[in-house]
């Protein structure tokens, strides 16, 4: 099997040569940082249950004379951007260096860090557990905001020692946040600002094609169980790589078919925004992996509509994990960060009922913008984020640094 797949890649990467792609579709994180003249660092650090996670970092941008690279890094503020689901820190810089979040949040005088959730194609060691265990993936985001987020933000802020730091996140990195800080007084008491692009939490209102996966997303799960692998999707690297190759630039026949599914999966269609010549960028570094039982649990929670804890079926196990025979549901009123929302008109799974339910939730709103023409991965990677989404997080950042 390791022979045959080992071949397939080789295959993928000649053809790939061959046409031609954009060379950001073949570096990493760190390649990717570097590639547009920032500085790269990857740290790692192991969560209470064993997940060792990687994170990188941008200590500084480009020289300003407002943030020359001499200001000592004690004295930048830092800033931790998590991902979405299926997302890994790419996500946050596959863009070019003025329209990509990373990047201007380095130039502008940040510390900028970008860490990868477990599963994800950078985080998929274990103290004790193999990748190939389905153990290893028995997890849910409830155990990312409960266990990575706790880990990540206590790093931080000793490695930069900093009594608090910054945290954005973009729709899942959001939902740990609502999570995490509403039952954590000791993690929220580390964070000054919460920036949350494409907020959610309540997904009763989702629009997007994956509703209706819902129910064949409960079956899976089973199969997985059977079959004992966790991993959602196959093999990612491969998987990227025929991404990468069906909707590149010079695959006339199938590139359309590969933008008509991001509107299908992120929201309206709207031109304007997606910059369609880095299609075969943004599907080589996505998806970078996750869990089925995490896919499930968004499964759960569209069919519910109810921002809760993953339901792992039975009172008994329910009891096992929670103490209480039903899942506990999460109260984001219990969030007292200052918290900035960014939000689209046109996002399908970020919904605006659904937003405006969690913004009357939320105990401490400081900004509210809804964007008319952002779908929810417009967030990371539309081309007026720059003019418009970025300059209103960058002015709510300065309030509180």
């Amino acid at each position: 099997m390791e022979i045959a797949t080992s071949y397939a890649l080789l295959f993928a990467v000649y053809q790939s040569v061959s046409y031609g792609h954009d060379p950001d579709v073949w570096k990493d994180a760190c390649q990717l940082i570097t590639s547009k003249g920032y500085p790269c660092e990857e740290h790692q650090v192991t969560t209470e249950d064993g997940y060792i996670l990687t994170m990188h970092r941008i200590p500084h941008g480009h020289p300003t004379p407002e943030h020359p690279t001499t200001i000592p890094t004690e004295n930048r503020s830092a800033v931790v951007l998590m991902h979405c689901l299926e997302c890994d820190a790419t996500i946050f810089i596959t863009n070019f260096p003025d329209q990509s979040l990373g990047f201007i949040l380095a130039d502008a005088g940040y510390d900028v860090w970008l860490p990868n959730a477990r599963g994800s194609k950078y985080s998929r060691t274990h103290t004790s557990l193999k990748q190939t265990q389905f153990a290893f993936w028995e997890w849910t985001w409830d155990e990312i905001a409960y266990y990575d987020l706790p880990a990540v933000v206590d790093y931080v802020t000793q490695f930069v020692n900093q009594t608090q730091i910054n945290y954005v996140g973009y729709s899942q990195g959001t939902m740990i946040g609502f999570a995490g800080f509403s039952y954590n007084s000791h993690l929220a008491a580390k964070v000054k600002f919460f920036g949350a692009l494409a907020p959610v939490a309540q997904l009763g209102g989702v629009t997007s094609v994956i509703r209706y996966f819902t129910g064949l997303v409960e079956k899976l799960q089973w199969v997985y169980r059977l079959l004992g692998y966790g991993l959602f999707f196959p093999p990612t690297k491969l998987m990227n790589l025929a991404e990468a190759q069906i909707c590149s630039n010079v695959d006339i026949l199938f590139k359309p078919a590969c933008t008509e599914v991001y509107y299908l999966v992120a929201g309206q269609e709207d031109t304007r925004q997606l910059n369609t010549s880095r299609l075969d960028v943004y599907f080589s570094h996505t998806p970078s992996g996750t869990s089925t039982l995490n896919v499930n649990h968004y499964a759960q929670q569209v069919d519910s509509g109810v921002f809760q804890a993953y339901d792992w079926g039975s009172r008994h196990k329910n009891n096992k994990h929670y103490g209480t025979p039903t899942p506990p549901v999460y109260n984001a009123w219990n969030v007292t960060i200052p918290t900035a929302l960014f939000h689209g008109k046109q996002d399908a799974l970020a919904d605006p009922l659904d937003v405006a339910w969690l913004e009357k939730e939320l105990g401490h709103v400081v900004f509210s913008r809804q964007y008319d023409q952002f779908n929810h991965l417009d967030f990371a990677w539309g081309l007026d984020c720059r003019y418009s989404v970025y300059p209103d997080l960058l002015s709510q950042l300065a309030q509180y640094n």
